[in-house]
């Protein structure tokens, strides 16, 4: 009997496959350098052994990474219930839901749904704290911002990003609408959200230890 695959997962996988096919592609052609490379006459044994390896390392990681991403996003659907799930997807297809960064990000009637790297389902009102934030490492070249969303169960998930100058508007008119559809939630960083943040999450962490 074959088995029923999510349209939400499979919606994950074919946004995911075009960054997949690209990096794969990079992969195998820098292996084939490698390769050649090793090949080439005036290369001395260990160093031939060791670009033959880094190839294969290269390809092998890939191929653990997106597993690894799959089985995450696997999670997710699985921990919603059926009739939750069904929902979900009746919203993704209402003409009510918007969509951003290249169909990733959507906002449902009562759910985030982005196909990041992994599949990311966040209700809004699970949601308690809508920050954003600079990525040190990119802004080595460039300012990018990321929107995350902290939950009640103190997850926290990059949901969408931007870059100084670039999709800003965007990123403003997403967090508004998410503050639409939960007014509790804490908007920002500040010394007092951070502390307050820190105590449900330590409040969190020891009722959950009490269980």
């Amino acid at each position: 009997m074959e088995q029923f695959e999510s349209p939400i997962l499979l919606m994950w996988r074919k946004k995911r496959q075009e960054l997949r096919n690209v990096l794969i592609s990079i992969s195998i052609i820098s292996s084939i350098l490698l390769i050649l490379l090793a090949l080439y006459e005036e290369a001395e044994e260990p160093i031939r052994y060791i670009l033959v390896l880094a190839s294969l390392v290269s390809i092998f990681s890939i191929i653990i990474f997106f597993y690894i991403m799959e089985k995450k996003s696997k999670k997710v659907i699985s921990s919603l219930e059926p009739e939750e799930e069904r929902l979900v997807i009746s919203e993704l297809e209402s003409k009510n839901t918007r969509s951003y960064d290249k169909s990733r990000l959507f906002l449902t009637e009562n759910y985030i749904v982005a196909l990041r790297k992994t599949l990311i389902i966040v209700k809004y009102s699970d949601i308690i704290w809508l920050y954003n934030e600079n990525d040190d490492f990119y802004n080595l070249i460039d300012s990018v911002r990321k929107l995350n969303v902290y939950t009640n169960t103190h997850q926290e998930f990059a949901i969408f990003s931007s870059t100084l100058g670039y999709k800003q508007e965007v990123n403003l008119e997403i967090f508004n609408l998410i503050l639409q559809k939960n007014t509790n939630i804490f908007k920002g960083i500040t010394d007092e959200i951070l502390e307050t943040i820190d105590i449900q999450k330590s409040e969190y962490k020891r009722a959950f230890s009490n269980k």
